[in-house]
């Protein structure tokens, strides 16, 4: 495939590419251009699809162009945010052209950002530009740098400018920056060299501590700083790596290489929502499609969305990665897939992402996860003791990315042992869980899903139920305790004090729960539990019948003698034989 610059009128510098494709013989067949016996029609379709391919890349010349006209109008009118934007729209859509970077520049100078502006000149003249704004670009990047003095990247610039001015003015400031250029620097160039040499023999650990040396002698030395974050993520030191990238960026923010490595770093430090902040960033600095970026990005928005429990926006982005690597979809990234469209209420195709990513790697433990819990949701007790045999084989990983879904699942577990009455096996299954991630899940999750009961409190109250069912009380009674004033909690407690035949902590609990609900009353008189306690203790029965209300007590029959006599002046016709 060969690229012509051409320059049409009515065109900007580089707005349309003729491209010349020549094709092997051995494609015509899978092309259908025809039979390589007939050369004519071969021709002609070669001609079809080069002006069909001529006439597409001249269109995203134009759609530029137009972005860039619409981007220097609202620059004029002081527009400044949407002009920013439709010069990265402009960019974009042409990569190799410079001039929407050098109107970004100017957008930043009006707003008295200079390094900022300096970052887009920098960028805009490595890149195909007007000459005229070449040159106002590397005028403005050159007094910076003096002013900075900066003598290095003064040397670097002022020679790319000396290619196209050789004015006495820049060759005073090349010559300035030759005299200021530090020597240490030829040094820094051989430790540079030993260390490239240390990463080929995989020895990272010498070539980070050369790296890390070079910048204690040169901070500013750039390159080094980046090879240094990179082996430090290799080793898996990210806080350290992401420090790096951090001042990268402040060096050079349109680089998106470091936003997307920080973005990375800060994944595997759990921390999701800043690890999207950068990921977006990355996005918006790099205008390429290609297919390759595109993948990581989908898949690494995919990994963020999960783990900030915005499921189905994860099952989108997994989705979407999916669809870019097909076949090759790794097993991990099936795996993965299969948790969140587990979480989005799809448990059939979560089956089948699970069984695909086995085949690939039968011990990959996202898959085993989703179909662990697929498992647990069954009834029969051969998908029970599958599930069981699932998590068995996935409880003893260290990887951090597992974290949170085996906390999730671990919970799961429990709660589902619990409803099939192993009280043992939820016993089990709890006491693994990890409460610091637990409690940040249930924090995410009151955050996306309202409706959803709340994760910490549901493992409080199956972890009480299954303490409470195997004697150990006291343990249980603190569990519900942590549920605070709610009606249930309240009444496991008093069932807890019932099961402990102590019936007066079991009328205070009764109390606290039919208060929020009295139909806890009529509960509590048919629970078998209560009755015992019933039977035994008559005050406790009375309190349960009369539900805690005084008894109204008959007035006494009086005598005859304390009967009232008639009233004075009253003629009396019934008296006794004796007053007679």
């Amino acid at each position: 495939m060969v690229y012509v610059s051409t320059k049409k009128p009515g065109l900007g510098q580089s707005d349309c590419l003729v491209v010349g494709l020549v094709y092997p013989e051995r494609q015509y067949s899978e092309m259908n251009l025809g039979s390589i016996n007939q050369p004519g029609i071969i021709r002609k379709r070669r001609r079809i699809v080069g002006g069909l391919l001529l006439a597409l890349v001249c269109n995203t010349g134009l759609a530029a162009q137009s972005l860039y006209q619409s981007g220097k109008i609202a620059f004029s009118a002081r527009e400044y945010d949407k002009a920013i934007s439709l010069f990265q729209q402009a960019w974009r859509s042409n990569p190799a052209d410079g001039n929407p970077l050098f109107y970004i520049g100017r957008v930043y100078d009006d707003q008295r950002q200079p390094g900022r502006a300096i970052s887009w000149y920098k960028k805009a003249v490595k890149l195909q530009m007007d000459r005229d704004l070449r040159d106002q670009a590397l005028w403005k990047v050159v007094l910076f740098l003096d002013r900075q003095q900066d003598w290095e990247a003064l040397l670097e610039y002022s020679t790319i400018f000396l290619k196209y001015n050789q004015s006495a003015k820049i060759r005073g400031l090349h010559q300035k920056a030759e005299q200021n250029y530090d020597p240490v620097l030829a040094s820094i160039q051989k430790d540079m060299d030993r260390a490239s040499q240390y990463k080929k023999g995989s020895q990272f650990a010498r070539a980070l501590e050369l790296y890390l040396d070079i910048l204690g002698r040169r901070a500013s030395y750039h390159p080094a700083r980046w090879q240094a974050a990179l082996l430090q993520m290799k080793l898996e030191q990210y806080d350290a790596a992401n420090r790096n990238f951090r001042h990268l960026i402040q060096y050079d923010e349109t680089a998106w290489e470091y936003y997307y490595k920080s973005a990375i770093c800060l994944y595997q430090m759990h921390d999701y929502a800043e690890s999207m902040d950068m990921l977006v960033k990355a996005a918006d600095r790099n205008p390429d499609e290609d297919k390759r970026f595109q993948y990581h990005l989908a898949y690494l928005k995919g990994l963020l969305h999960y783990n900030l429990n915005e499921f189905p926006q994860a099952c989108r982005e997994l989705e979407t990665a999916r669809s870019i690597a097909r076949q090759k979809s790794s097993a991990r990234l099936l795996g993965t897939d299969a948790n969140s469209q587990l979480e989005c209420g799809n448990p059939v195709l979560a089956d089948d992402l699970g069984h695909q990513a086995l085949k690939k790697e039968s011990d990959q433990l996202e898959a085993r996860l989703a179909l662990g819990r697929i498992a647990l949701s069954k009834n029969d007790p051969d998908s029970w003791s599958r599930a069981i045999s699932l998590l068995e084989s996935v409880k003893d990983s260290k990887s951090a990315d597992l974290h949170r879904s085996w906390t999730r699942l671990l919970a799961w577990t429990g709660h589902t042992a619990v409803q099939k009455q192993q009280y043992q096996t939820a016993i089990l299954a709890f006491e693994k869980v990890q409460i610091d991630a637990l409690t940040e899940l249930a924090r995410l999750q009151r955050q996306s899903e309202g409706k959803k009961p709340d994760m910490l409190q549901q493992f409080n109250f199956d972890f009480g139920l299954a303490l409470m069912h195997t004697g150990q009380y006291q343990r249980a009674l603190h569990l519900f305790d942590k549920l605070g004033a709610q009606a249930e909690s309240r009444f496991m407690m008093a069932r807890v004090h019932a099961l402990q035949k102590n019936a007066t902590d079991c009328k205070t609990r009764l109390l606290q729960s039919t208060e929020l609900n009295e139909s806890y009353w009529e509960r509590a008189e048919q629970d078998p539990v209560f009755q015992k306690l019933m039977a035994i203790e008559p005050d406790f029965s009375m309190f349960i019948r009369t539900r805690n209300k005084p008894i109204e007590q008959e007035a006494p029959q009086k005598t005859e003698e304390e009967k009232p006599g008639p009233q004075n002046g009253s003629t009396d016709t019934q008296k006794s034989p004796a007053a007679k």
